[in-house]
């Protein structure tokens, strides 16, 4: 009895200094913020509920979510680094990364209640249609945060019916991993309906808060440490900014794509296209001519994404991502397929009041992608254009 008595005072003990230390650790990433580590992408950022909170907290900040498109901060007309510009000054901090999807970014809504009232923009990809299950197990399961997860999982502003048919969707894809054992258990007891399951998720609901407690002390040991470097290499600052000309930012990324993209008749970079294409033409051609984009399931994780902003005051401009269109011609997916899914999608958004944008217009147009799939020089600038637009409104 001894025993167990002090077993229980040391926990509790370990506990509160877990809080406490974790409190001061925070004040102290929070008032080292800086310009420079806002624009960063990084998986410890992108798993962080803490930093994403006080990044939309602050003024001048828009939040831009995606997949791995975002990661590519070589190009200047990347929004990471295009912006601020007189007319159009704000910082731009991107979440996401390779492979990530509508349901991760579900979570990743639900856990930030800073996002509410708040514009966005959310950048919704044609690829993350070609299966018909929607997003594949492996791909979520490399970028769900268990931590984010619980989180999620307290915000109220959601019906307990939807916060199950999330739970359900999650148990799907999670299920069959040990190491979300924990997560997995949390999603089955909670979107159960038996007397059973409801008992052993109250008895555990302890548990589950105090794993939450030390994911999140964590992730903020290792932000601590991720600012204090990152912050010691880059030095940015807000002064003598540039003018956003459009015709000469157009005319210089066509002098740049031409010189980076010129050895293919898809005009995808250079480099990518040696590495990945050039000995596998025969491969690709017309593999993807049995998909079809408008019945994949990832439209039921799209509306479940649309509730959430619906319910939490959450206002995203949809960038519906273009595509190299010579690219698609080829793997099989024509034009007719591509606008029927930009149609669909398109609808699909506006039917919840939302703004959405696209620019199959200009899906022939030369360096508009950098490779199949991802914005390249002049694709970034319209994209560009329409975030500055939806921003000042």
């Amino acid at each position: 009895m001894r025993k167990l008595r002090s077993f229980i005072i040391a926990s509790i003990i370990i506990i509160i200094s877990v809080f406490f230390v974790n409190i001061l650790f925070q004040k102290i990433i929070k008032d080292n913020l800086s310009i420079c580590f806002i624009r960063l992408y990084n998986d410890i950022k992108n798993e962080s509920t803490f930093i994403q909170k006080t990044e939309t907290d602050k003024k001048n900040v828009f939040m831009l979510y995606g997949s791995s498109e975002l990661g590519n901060t070589e190009l200047t007309e990347n929004p990471i680094k295009y912006f601020p510009k007189k007319g159009a000054n704000f910082i731009v901090s991107p979440i996401g990364k390779g492979y990530m999807q509508d349901l991760s970014h579900v979570i990743k809504f639900l856990a930030n209640p800073a996002l509410k009232g708040k514009k966005v923009g959310f950048i919704v990809s044609l690829q993350w249609f070609l299966d018909k299950n929607g997003t594949p197990t492996d791909n979520f399961q490399m970028n769900f945060s268990e931590l984010q997860f619980y989180e999620a999982m307290k915000n109220n502003s959601i019906s307990s019916d939807l916060k199950k048919q999330i739970c359900r969707r999650i148990y799907l894809l999670i299920s069959n991993n040990s190491f979300y054992s924990d997560a997995a258990t949390y999603a089955k007891l909670y979107s159960s309906n038996t007397l059973t399951s409801k008992i052993k998720f109250t008895l555990l609901k302890p548990y589950f808060d105090l794993k939450c407690s030390l994911l999140k002390f964590s992730n903020t040991i290792k932000l601590l440490k991720l600012e204090k470097n990152y912050n010691a290499k880059y030095n940015v600052k807000l002064s003598n900014l540039t003018t956003i000309d459009e015709k000469k930012d157009l005319e210089d990324a066509e002098k740049l794509g031409s010189k980076l993209a010129n050895n293919n008749s898809f005009y995808i970079l250079n480099s990518y296209y040696n590495e990945f294409l050039k000995n596998n033409l025969g491969k690709i051609k017309n593999q993807s001519k049995n998909v079809k984009l408008t019945d994949s399931k990832e439209y039921d994780d799209l509306e479940i994404l649309l509730k959430v902003c619906k319910a939490n005051n959450i206002k995203p401009l949809f960038i519906l991502m273009p595509v190299n269109a010579r690219y698609y011609d080829y793997t099989g997916i024509n034009k007719d397929a591509r606008t029927a899914f930009f149609n669909k999608t398109k609808k699909f958004i506006s039917n919840y009041g939302f703004e959405v944008v696209d620019f199959q217009s200009h899906e022939y147009e030369k360096y508009l992608m950098e490779d199949g799939m991802h914005l390249g020089w002049k694709g970034w600038l319209y994209v560009n254009k329409e975030i500055a637009k939806y921003y000042s409104k």
